[in-house]
C-alpha cells in the first residue's frame, strides 16, 4: 500500500471527527512515512509496519472520544465511551475463548505432527529393530519387509507438508493476534 493510499484511507475512517484532528493524524503519518524512507524502506514495507488504516482510525476516535469527554462532560460522549467499552468487553468475552481453542488446537496439531514424524521414523528403521529385538517389532504376514520403509519415507513426506502447512496457519494466527492486541492496547 503506498502512502497516498493509506493516507485517503485513513481520512475516510476518521470521517466525524475535527479536522484539526484528522490532520494530526495524517501529519504524523506522513512523518512516519518520510522518516522510513529516508531510512531506505520502501512504502509497502512501512504501511505493513502500522495498523490498518481502519484500526488506527478506531484507535484515534476512541482517544479523540475519550479527551473530549473529559474537556466537554454530555450525555452522549459519556454514552459513546461507554459503549465503545462495553462493545470492546463484549469482544473479548467472544473472542479470548476462541483464541485460546485455536492456541490448543494449533498445538493439539503440532504433537501430532511429531507423532507422525516419530512413527515414520520407526517405519523406516523396522527392517533394523527387528534384526536386534524381534519380540518388539510384529509384522502383518501379507507385507514384505522391504515395504515398510518405503511407507515410513512416505509418512515422513507427507507429515513435512502437513508441517509445513500448519507452520503457515501458526504465523498467520500469530499475525492476527499481534494486530489484535496492538489495537486493544491503542484503545486501552
Amino acid at each position: 500500500m503506498t502512502k497516498e493510499m493509506y493516507i485517503k484511507d485513513l481520512r475516510n475512517y476518521l470521517e466525524g471527527i475535527p479536522e484539526a484532528d484528522i490532520e494530526e493524524a495524517v501529519s504524523d503519518i506522513e512523518e512516519y512515512f518520510a522518516n522510513g524512507i529516508s531510512s531506505g524502506r520502501s512504502e509497502d514495507a512501512i504501511a505493513s509496519a502500522l495498523l490498518t488504516p481502519k484500526e488506527l482510525a478506531y484507535s484515534i476516535k476512541a482517544e479523540y472520544n475519550i479527551n473530549s469527554i473529559s474537556t466537554k462532560n454530555s450525555f452522549k460522549k459519556t454514552f459513546v465511551i461507554l459503549s465503545s467499552l462495553l462493545s470492546l468487553g463484549l469482544m473479548n468475552l467472544i473472542l479470548l475463548p476462541i483464541f485460546f481453542a485455536v492456541a490448543l488446537l494449533v498445538l493439539s496439531f503440532y504433537l501430532t505432527i511429531g507423532c507422525l514424524y516419530f512413527t515414520g521414523v520407526l517405519l523406516f528403521i523396522a527392517p533394523i529393530l527387528k534384526m536386534i529385538a524381534p519380540a518388539f517389532v510384529s509384522m502383518s504376514a501379507g507385507v514384505p519387509m522391504i515395504v515398510v520403509p518405503i511407507i515410513g519415507i512416505g509418512v515422513v513426506m507427507v507429515t513435512y507438508v502437513l508441517h509445513q502447512l500448519l507452520n503457515k496457519l501458526s504465523k498467520k494466527s500469530y499475525l492476527f493476534l499481534l494486530k489484535y492486541f496492538k489495537l486493544h492496547s491503542a484503545i486501552c
